[in-house]
């Protein structure tokens, strides 16, 4: 028997945002799910990393916690950074996610968005780091 948690992960993988929507309304817990295992990425680690807007935005509004940091240290705007998905960054950024949070090897997702090439991701963090008053230095 399948369980919601396994549709969960499934649907998202899938990029099922109808899915994902229909599991959070019957489900709101599950917004927070992680993989107990491996890189322990959550929910929306996986959909900032595919640039999935619609499922982001879902999980955001379903309250999903911003911050959370897999076992490498990565936030879900780390991913949308390094990624180049400017729009999943700005809903996170909107939602209140953390410009000065590090990964374990001490990078912001401005770093990451700068390591990758992602120039217009890294203008725009970099431009509400400067508007919020914030260190752009690690």
């Amino acid at each position: 028997m399948v369980t919601p948690a396994q549709e969960m992960f499934a649907a998202v993988e899938a990029g099922d945002a109808s899915k994902v929507a229909a599991l959070l309304d019957k489900h709101p817990q599950l917004c927070n799910l992680a993989e107990k295992t491996g890189n322990r990425s959550s929910l929306l680690h996986m959909a900032a990393r595919e640039g999935n807007l619609d499922i982001v935005e879902l999980l955001v509004v379903a309250d999903a916690t911003l911050d959370k940091q897999d076992a490498a240290g990565f936030a879900p705007l780390h991913y949308a950074a390094g990624e180049g998905h400017l729009a999943v960054a700005k809903v996170l950024v909107e939602a209140g996610a953390r410009l000065r949070i590090w990964a374990n090897g001490g990078r912001m997702p401005l770093d990451h968005a700068m390591g990758s090439e992602q120039q217009a991701v890294a203008e725009y963090l970099r431009s509400e780091m400067i508007s919020q008053g914030l260190d752009l230095h690690s």
